[in-house]
């Protein structure tokens, strides 16, 4: 059955944390990981031939100090993997694990170890960084994604505006033709009006000139004698009332 790794366990021997390789596996960079039913549940876990795979692929360095001496390297490639200062694990040609040591260590090594993990701790930073780099990027995108989809709003509102504003204008300039006419007919009725006033006063005052002419000729015949009437009348069927008397 092929052993596999907890993320915890897992974590340990890459030297990252739990929390990288969730954010790796939840960006889909971490193919070899699955899900297995486990004791409480449904896990993810990691097998453990693929430790140097991942390693390689980025750039860790697998920490052997938790007892584990050795790893078996990928399919094709047919060497084991030891720690390497600052870098990926460095492949070595002799499979022969190196032989337990007894005793104390030695200053060397006690520094060497605090390097290693100042080392690990920056590559678990790095890791991280990474991961926090490429969400960086993906908010970037949705924003930029937002803000070119807005600006395009806000063009195409530009252009409604505009297209409203010069239907505003053509209609103030319509509506100032038409109150222009309107004022034209108005001061031509005014017009009209007052002329039709003026002949409706004329035509009054020459009747009132005709009623008091015929008065005038009226109460002339009443006092006029049998002779002038005679005269007058004679003048009239002949046409000249302006002839001399007879």
């Amino acid at each position: 059955m092929e052993a596999t790794l907890t993320l915890h366990q897992a974590g340990d021997r890459l030297g990252i944390g739990d929390g990288a390789l969730n954010r790796l596996i939840e960006m889909g960079a971490l193919p070899e990981a699955r899900r297995e039913q486990g004791v409480d549940g449904e896990t993810w876990v990691i097998p453990a031939a693929k430790l140097p795979t991942i390693a390689i692929r980025n750039g860790w360095t697998i920490d052997l100090r938790n007892g584990a001496k050795q790893l078996a390297a990928p399919a094709g490639h047919g060497t084991d993997l030891v720690p390497h200062r600052g870098g990926p694990p460095t492949p070595r040609s002799d499979p022969t694990p190196e032989p337990t040591r007894t005793g104390p260590p030695s200053m060397g090594e006690v520094l060497d170890l605090e390097l290693l993990d100042r080392l690990l701790g920056a590559q678990e930073g790095r890791v991280v960084a990474q991961a926090e780099a490429r969400e960086s990027k993906n908010a970037l995108a949705a924003l930029n994604e937002v803000h070119n989809r807005t600006t395009g709003e806000l063009e195409v509102e530009r252009r409604e505006r505009m297209v409203a504003a010069d239907r505003y204008r053509e209609e103030r300039m319509a509506r100032a033709v038409a109150d222009a006419k309107v004022a034209e007919l108005r001061d031509r009725v005014v017009r009209e009006m007052a002329l039709a006033d003026a002949e409706k006063q004329a035509r009054a005052e020459a009747l009132t000139r005709s009623i008091r002419a015929e008065r005038d000729a009226a109460n002339a015949h009443a006092v006029m004698g049998w002779l002038a009437r005679r005269r007058y009348r004679r003048l009239s069927a002949g046409g000249d009332l302006g002839s001399p008397a007879d």
